[in-house]
């Protein structure tokens, strides 16, 4: 009796597309596991970057506050409130303590009015005038205590209705003699200084970047010089309408503004040059200068990874394709 035997080429092309078939479901299982632990090992760096440009920045504004404390106790500072002394030789024997870590020193008296600055050139045009309504000075008299004022934003920028970014900060330190309140002294620096030292020198990936908000939502440090001194809740809206900013928004609000440090990613409409439709990944530290809360936020496009990613498997998905057509 003669038996059928099937073609025995069609069954090695079956059997040889199924492997090939196996192979391939198990790189591709295989690239997105891989893809999202290397995101998640990615972001857990971003998180130890975030967290050490965080405690540098509590850490520098707070050696600051100190020696502005210590500084309000010399006889030579409180005698500088009691009339009949120049203060100006004072204030220039001081502004050198601090390093350079400072832009200006300025005196205020009790009642709140700015007898003197150094250098003078700083705020000369300030002298005399009354800053008493300040909440500041009301807040450093009550509780004795320094008190740190968020960013400065001044003036109105040239046609226009928007206020400009001047980025100071002004630590005030209160000055008293036993229990009587005898006035301010109060150090001015440039906030450039702390991105300078702090912030600028984060590296993420391939094209990552910093961002930080203060406890307003507003962007006081920014890797795009555009946000500095908007709104973070506005901005991205005002720049492409076209995308839902809900994920980030949630994560300002929920998470950073309450002084929380985690991972998360989000969608975004740009990232440096790109535009379009962007995941980011995201870690984020707070900075805590007493009830004050800011955060610091690293940040990096999803295609960071997925570069890296594809990078150690392209030899493999070559290999398989390959195979497939031979």
């Amino acid at each position: 009796m003669k038996r059928n035997h099937l073609p025995l080429m069609p069954v090695i092309w079956g059997v040889t597309c199924l492997i090939i078939g196996g192979l391939v479901a198990i790189g591709l299982h295989g690239y997105n596991s891989t893809e999202k632990a290397v995101a998640t090992q990615f972001n857990n760096q971003q998180l130890m970057l975030a967290q050490q440009a965080a405690r540098g920045i509590e850490n520098f504004l707070g050696e600051i506050r100190a020696t502005a404390t210590l500084l309000t106790y010399l006889p030579e500072v409180q005698k500088l409130l009691q009339g009949g002394v120049n203060p100006e030789e004072t204030l220039r024997s001081l502004y050198k303590s601090f390093g350079g870590k400072v832009n200006f020193l300025r005196l205020e008296d009790r009642q709140g009015m700015l007898i003197s600055v150094y250098p003078p050139e700083a705020l000369q045009e300030e002298v005399g005038k009354d800053f008493s309504s300040s909440s500041y000075l009301q807040q450093a008299r009550r509780t004795g205590k320094p008190v740190m004022t968020d960013l400065l934003l001044k003036g109105r920028r040239k046609n226009s209705d928007e206020q400009q970014f001047l980025g100071s900060i002004l630590i005030a330190a209160p000055i008293f003699r036993s229990s009587e309140f005898l006035g301010i002294l109060g150090c001015g620096l440039d906030f450039e200084q702390v991105n300078e030292q702090y912030l600028n020198p984060i590296r993420s990936g391939f094209s990552g970047g910093f961002w930080m908000i203060n406890q307003e939502g507003r962007f006081i440090a920014h890797y795009d010089p555009e946000f500095l001194g908007k709104n973070a809740f506005t901005a991205r809206k005002e720049r492409d309408p076209r995308l839902s900013y809900e994920r980030i928004d949630q994560i300002m609000r929920e998470m950073m503004l309450r002084g929380k440090s985690g991972t998360d990613e989000y969608i975004s409409g740009w990232h440096r040059g790109e535009r379009g439709k962007i995941k980011k990944l995201i870690a984020y530290a707070p900075v805590q200068i007493d009830e004050q809360i800011w955060s610091v936020a690293v940040v990096a496009p999803y295609s960071d990874v997925t570069q890296v990613v594809w990078a150690s498997f392209k030899n493999s998905a070559l290999l398989l394709f390959i195979m497939a057509y031979t």
